[in-house]
């Protein structure tokens, strides 16, 4: 696989920079010839006769502290004429008429040279803004693609769930026991012929399969062997799942039903899978990497750690999220982070026990995550808890939470 070309990514980033700080060089000095306070696109529109869009657009371009993250608020070229026009019958001086409109070709330039059309270069500089003004980007393309994506899969979900809890393992203090508790919140199908993987199961370690594919179910019941349901968290009405078990997972389909909300779903289950891996870090292995696969479009996905408290090491997750268009790529050594997406969510910590659990997407999950502690008889006085709220995660993809194991031992 080749390397990234950075400097075609230096040439974008320049040329697009300096483009902007042209345009908006020119726009304060016309602006401000006329008296006018950029701050104020309510004035800007009044005074100027702008649609009071326009002007807001023009107040983020002059005001904005990342360059690169006003390339969304830049009007089209007609939207720019408006702008010249406008200033210029309010008085604007001739100089400052002329730098504006050579900054504007300067600007179709880069659009020409770099993307070719506006919605393009919106999309390439998305990538390059920073903090706040890059997460609210992704977020609006992935609302985007929340309501596209569900159209072309039919399907989709109010919310992904996805809890693991850690504690030494009972079998080996060295190694490390595994509580999941997983599933889709008010899952609807959009057509009524679409038959849904609604989760799969992998199975662990290098040595596939290391660990029993499913782990033990946390509520036996009639149908435990097939499928870990946690039943009294379930849809009253859930039909039977398709079990498909193959060497390496276990696929758990939903059959076709009534579309939109007169067939929604909530599908929950729960599992334990013991001495999953090590706390220590062994030769080139030094973190655990808590994956789950995201295949169904969704408004949101909870995502909670709960780590034991003597297991500090896992007191500092972090989260990635990895694209499954190619998955060959995330297998290869050293080849996982080139298929990391532009993601950045803060893991927030709630601290011990399930007081601070509780969750207004969930309405039940305090009571879900008691059932699940009473299961395996753990206290969960003893745990700290991590969470994560991923709005409209992209599919398909996997979201990742990772720690530092301790150092190896001898």
């Amino acid at each position: 696989m080749p390397a990234r070309p950075a400097h075609a990514s230096a040439l974008f980033s320049e040329d697009c920079t300096q483009a902007l700080q042209s345009l908006r060089g020119a726009l304060t000095a016309a602006v401000g010839s006329l008296g006018l306070d950029p701050t104020r696109p309510q004035e800007l529109a009044r005074r100027l006769g702008l649609h009071r869009n326009l002007a807001w657009k023009v107040a983020k371009i002059i005001n904005g502290t990342d360059v690169l993250a006003t390339v969304p608020h830049v009007p089209g070229r007609s939207g720019l004429e408006i702008v010249a026009r406008a200033v210029g019958r309010a008085g604007a001086r001739e100089q400052d008429l002329a730098r504006l409109r050579s900054a504007m070709e300067d600007f179709d330039r880069v659009v020409r040279l770099h993307a070719g059309d506006r919605g393009t270069l919106d999309v390439v500089a998305r990538g390059f803004a920073s903090g706040a003004s890059r997460r609210e980007a992704t977020l609006q393309a992935r609302r985007l693609a929340f309501r596209g994506n569900s159209a072309i899969w039919g399907v989709q979900a109010r919310v992904i769930l996805c809890t693991n809890i850690l504690a030494p393992s009972a079998e080996d203090p060295r190694r490390v026991d595994i509580v999941q508790v997983c599933g889709s919140v008010d899952f609807r199908g959009l057509r009524s012929d679409v038959v849904w993987p609604l989760f799969r199961r992998a199975a662990w370690g290098e040595g596939l399969p290391a660990h029993p594919l499913d782990g033990e179910p946390l509520l036996p019941g009639p149908s435990a062997t097939d499928v870990p349901l946690l039943p009294d968290f379930c849809s009253p009405d859930l039909p039977p799942l398709e079990v498909v078990h193959s060497e390496t997972e276990t696929t758990y389909w939903l059959p076709a039903r009534r579309v939109g909300r007169t067939g929604e779903l909530t599908c929950i289950y729960g599992s334990l899978i013991r001495a999953a891996g090590p706390q220590h870090a062994v030769g080139q292995d030094t973190r655990c990497e808590l994956d789950s696969n995201l295949i169904t479009p969704a408004e949101l996905m909870h995502y909670d750690l709960m780590a034991h408290e003597s297991m500090t090491w896992a007191h500092s997750p972090r989260l990635d999220v990895y694209s499954l268009l190619e998955q060959r790529a995330s297998r290869e050594p050293g080849r996982k982070g080139l298929m990391r997406l532009l993601i950045d969510e803060p893991v927030h910590e709630l601290g011990l026990g399930l007081q601070t659990m509780a969750t207004a997407h969930l309405p039940r999950y305090r009571e879900l995550l008691e059932s699940a502690f009473e299961a395996v008889g753990w206290n969960a006085e003893e745990f700290r808890g991590f969470r994560v709220m991923l709005r409209y995660p992209p599919v398909p993809s996997v979201v990742s939470v990772s720690m530092e194991l301790l150092p190896e031992s001898e």
